[in-house]
């Protein structure tokens, strides 16, 4: 378990490092805005920089504004925060491994067994992954 919690950290600095890089260009938050047949995801100012854009076509089944959503949802505060969230689980996972009663802490540790692989599997597509880590 001590590798797959080594491997997740490092997923999880190259998922900030990423993110640190695009709100560099496009820093967060970012907002959405439909002109007629092009919606815009644009990022905060001073420059309010395009994020993104879609342009309706007949290929595009519904509203464009829904898949923008989806992208401003992303934005690189709201990405470095769930970083930052599963960083803590991490953590807490070992807290729970080096607890000096472990007897007492033994159901705990192994729930959070579980949820550290629940969080590995979204990145089970990256060199490195195990097999043996996936949820049981």
């Amino acid at each position: 378990m001590n590798d797959l919690i080594t491997w997740l950290r490092a997923q999880l600095d190259d998922d900030e490092r990423v993110t640190q890089a695009c709100a560099e260009v496009y820093p967060a938050p970012w907002d959405m805005s439909d002109r007629g047949h092009t919606a815009l995801v644009r990022a905060d100012e001073p420059d309010f920089r395009i994020v993104a854009e879609l342009e309706q076509s007949s290929a595009i089944d519904g509203w464009l504004g829904e898949r923008l959503e989806h992208i401003a949802r992303w934005d690189p505060a709201r990405v470095l925060a769930e970083v930052d969230a599963k960083r803590r689980i991490l953590d807490m996972w070992a807290d729970a491994q080096s607890a000096e009663f472990p007897d007492y802490w033994g159901g705990y540790a192994t729930a959070l067994d579980d949820v550290v692989r629940q969080l590995a599997l979204p990145y089970a597509d990256r060199p490195g992954f195990r097999a043996e880590w996936r949820p049981r």
